[in-house]
């Protein structure tokens, strides 16, 4: 459990549910993988973790007719060949497959410092300073991802010993022999990042009151929605963290809104839709909704960020993410530019979700 105890709880590290652990087991024939919609934090040694096929898994990545089909990769998470240990009620990671690809004990995270880099248009050049990490370019969560890994010339030629990877507008994986190493090469690459772009201001970290004319308006707008779709069950957040209220008030850039990674897509908040505090709740909901509403990004003008979720536990990993990205924007803008995930990749990620894809 060291690993996972080093990622948990930490939003600039793994913010919500992001990222993954998984260990293989000693003939490396099994894989135990993190199962979807778990924190790092809820994992325990018989608790979290679902048994994969090391093999199976492997020869998937490696059939292009599998990585042609996002369909296909999902289901076959959960076929007898390749899950071979299922647990009631929980459900295969997307993420699954990379684990398989590489050495024994693997750590993916998102983290913030290290997400900048990687969501940097020349991101890839600027790495070329950071020596000891490699480079993978986008590829979509699932089979796709895990063979991009595969091929990479640094696993196939030393797959045990610890290897650490950016992988574009996604995340950081570092794999290796023991949990020591991996935690060590985790930290070495968040540190590389850190001396690169400088440390993220303190304030940003913390909390903040609640501005009285948000709160008010989002308060006015739960009850309308409430009002007008009677079977909504849904629920409004405003964030106390300062980081959303800097970007809803001009200090941190958010006029290019969009995805930087797949997060940003599953969790919602890629499209953001500005608010007068000073016009009413029900005006802009009027304008804005014509159906009962989803997750949703509201940025109040000068004021704050509301949330709109189906229920807290969302709202609170919404929110999470939201941070992280506009820290991740935060950063970007001392060193050059975002680049966002092409549209095409972010509706093919709206399709996984709608096919029930589970990713984290």
């Amino acid at each position: 459990m060291t690993v996972a105890e080093f990622a948990a709880d930490d939003l600039l590290l793994a913010p919500a549910d992001g990222g993954s652990i998984s260990v293989k087991s000693d003939d490396g024939s099994v894989c135990w993988v993190k199962a979807a919609g778990l924190r790092l934090s809820e994992l325990a040694e018989d608790h979290g973790y679902l048994g994969f096929s090391t093999g199976n898994l492997i020869r998937a990545a490696r059939d292009p007719q599998v990585c042609a089909s996002d369909a296909t990769q999902q289901s076959l998470l959960k076929t007898p060949e390749i899950a071979v240990e299922k647990k009631r009620g929980m459900i295969p990671s997307l993420e699954t497959p990379m684990s398989a690809v590489l050495g024994k004990l693997m750590l993916h995270t998102h983290p913030v410092y290290a997400n900048a880099l990687s969501c940097m248009e020349d991101g890839k050049t600027a790495l070329a300073e950071f020596g000891h990490l490699h480079w993978v370019d986008y590829q979509p969560p699932g089979f796709t991802l895990a063979a991009a890994l595969d091929r990479h010339e640094s696993v196939s030629a030393a797959r045990e010993r610890t290897l650490c990877f950016v992988l574009q507008n996604h995340g950081l994986v570092c794999s290796g022999p023991d949990a020591a190493r991996v935690i060590r090469g985790t930290k070495e690459a968040v540190n590389a990042a850190v001396k690169f772009f400088g440390k993220i201001d303190t304030e940003f970290l913390q909390l903040a009151p609640l501005p009285a004319k948000a709160f008010m308006w989002a308060d006015s707008l739960h009850g309308y929605l409430k009002q007008r779709f009677r079977d909504w069950k849904g629920n409004v957040l405003v964030s106390r963290h300062r980081a959303l209220q800097a970007a809803a008030q001009g200090e941190i850039p958010w006029q290019e809104t969009g995805a930087l990674s797949p997060d940003d897509v599953f969790y919602g908040i890629s499209k953001v839709i500005w608010a007068d505090a000073a016009r009413p709740a029900q005006e802009w909901a009027e304008r804005y909704l014509t159906s009962k509403p989803g997750k949703m990004v509201i940025a109040i003008r000068g004021e704050a960020v509301a949330l709109l979720a189906e229920n807290d536990r969302i709202l609170a990993r919404m929110e999470e993410v939201l941070v992280a990205h506009l820290l991740i924007r935060s950063l970007i803008a001392r060193r050059g530019r975002p680049r966002l995930l092409p549209l095409k990749e972010v509706s093919r990620l709206q399709e996984m979700v709608s096919a029930g894809a589970a990713v984290f």
